[in-house]
């Protein structure tokens, strides 16, 4: 399974991500397997986060209204991927796109380029 980052994984959680998943960040930046739990909210002192796979954190995005697309990129290579981000203020309004990048990547890659960005929209929200 492709697990989001560390980091990415604590930006989830910051900006609410609370979905169950079978693994976890510890405090020492390790990554480990539990039951399925949501591991952002326990009583373990030694675990720091939740790490979910990189699609479940693509569908929690898209129940805030922030979409992250693999898009086929002009770019001749074996990496045909860029991606975009579209963001809609609730689920009756039209999406529109905030951020666009042509960069040649795999379509994992992709999703995870755009990862950071999504979260900075919705961080940006919060406050």
């Amino acid at each position: 399974m492709n697990r989001v980052t560390k980091e990415i994984a604590i930006a989830l959680k910051d900006i609410g991500y609370d979905v169950p998943c079978n693994d976890y960040y510890m405090t020492n930046g390790e990554k480990c397997h539990g039951g399925y739990f949501n591991w952002n909210f326990g009583t373990r002192a030694s675990v720091i986060c939740s790490a979910p796979t990189v699609y479940e954190a693509i569908e929690w995005l898209f129940e805030k209204n922030v979409l992250v697309l693999p898009v086929l990129s002009w770019l001749e290579s074996d990496t045909p991927f860029g991606y975009q981000v579209w963001v809609r203020e609730s689920k009756d309004m039209e999406w529109h796109e905030i951020h666009y990048s042509n960069q040649g990547l795999s379509r994992l890659a992709a999703y995870t380029a755009g990862l950071p960005i999504a979260i900075d929209y919705i961080k940006n929200k919060i406050e």
